[in-house]
């Protein structure tokens, strides 16, 4: 695939997600699946309710790389209590190096996902960034009962990364699979496995035409419960969609000693879990998530690369 037609693919990705399928363009805008309902309060009516109150930011990233990235964060109110509703804007700006003047290359809506997960979840927003260097970042958000907030920070984007990202080919080394019937306690530690994880390869995915979703994640040694949490995401995800996408658990963690990352977790590059990476019929990265990722959300990735038109999920 060109260098031309990944940048049109992600665009239309963005796209997508915002329910506007369409021509790709140059400016990709920030993913926020559906339009939501419009008599809805929205983060830029802030300022008609008052001053807004400050907020502070965690960003859950360990890194972020050019292309698109799933941009994942939570955010407190000024007595420390965690912020998880309403509706929340983020604005995405390049900051020129030479004169520090900000550049906007993209806003829209986050989504709160992960509202069962052990962690509680988190607000996500995905974008695309084109440069490397500071970027600036501003949240604002605006509850139904018209209290708001907002904050101004930074962040760091790398030009490169160890682990694949959107718009390049999955790394060649093919992923640890049995065939139909195999041992599949040699692969995975989790206790109720799901043969269908285990019996494709990347190969399979790409003869077949099909999507492929790759998690890395070690259910039993993860140092976190995220990791069987996203596991089981995948199982329902995999349950339905199963047919037309292929759906691969690896486990990120070395099963002689689990505090070191796998092989497999290793050539992808990756030092921490769980991973998502959705893949296109071509071996493509299309999209990545780090940390646990629910089920709504892996469905939407799902379909996204299937090409479905896919809209906001309830909250």
């Amino acid at each position: 695939m060109s260098h031309d037609s990944r940048s049109c693919w992600r665009n239309l990705m963005a796209l997508t997600l915002v329910g506007l399928l369409g021509a790709c363009q140059s400016a990709p805008p920030t993913i926020t699946p559906g339009t939501g309902d419009p008599a809805a309060p929205t983060a830029q009516g802030a300022a008609a309710q008052g001053t807004p109150h400050p907020l502070s930011i965690q960003v859950l990233n360990s890194g972020l790389a050019l292309g698109l990235e799933r941009f994942a964060f939570l955010l407190k109110d000024e007595n420390g209590s965690p912020v998880r509703d309403g509706a929340a804007t983020v604005k995405f700006s390049r900051i020129v190096a030479t004169t520090g003047q900000e550049v906007k290359a993209a806003d829209g809506e986050a989504i709160y996902f992960g509202q069962g997960m052990p962690d509680g979840g988190s607000w996500v927003a995905y974008t695309e960034f084109d440069s490397s260097g500071t970027w600036a970042l501003d949240v604002s958000l605006l509850r139904s009962d018209g209290w708001s907030g907002a904050l101004k920070t930074q962040v760091e984007v790398q030009g490169k990364s160890d682990a694949p990202r959107a718009g390049m080919l999955a790394p060649a080394a093919d992923l640890p699979h049995v065939a139909p019937g195999g041992d599949l306690k040699a692969l995975t530690s989790d206790e109720k496995p799901v043969e269908a994880l285990y019996t494709s390869s990347l190969a399979d995915a790409k003869a077949a035409k099909q999507p492929a979703v790759v998690l890395f994640a070690s259910p039993a040694h993860c140092p976190s419960p995220m990791c069987k949490a996203a596991l089981d995401g995948m199982k329902a995800v995999q349950a339905q969609l199963g047919s037309r996408a292929r759906f691969i658990h690896v486990e990120s963690r070395d099963a002689q000693d689990p505090t070191q990352m796998s092989a497999a977790a290793k050539a992808w590059g990756l030092a921490s879990d769980p991973w998502v990476f959705i893949l296109d019929a071509r071996g493509n990265v299309v999209a990545r998530a780090e940390g646990g990722i629910d089920n709504t959300e892996l469905d939407l990735l799902t379909r996204m690369a299937l090409g479905e038109q896919v809209t906001k999920p309830q909250q």
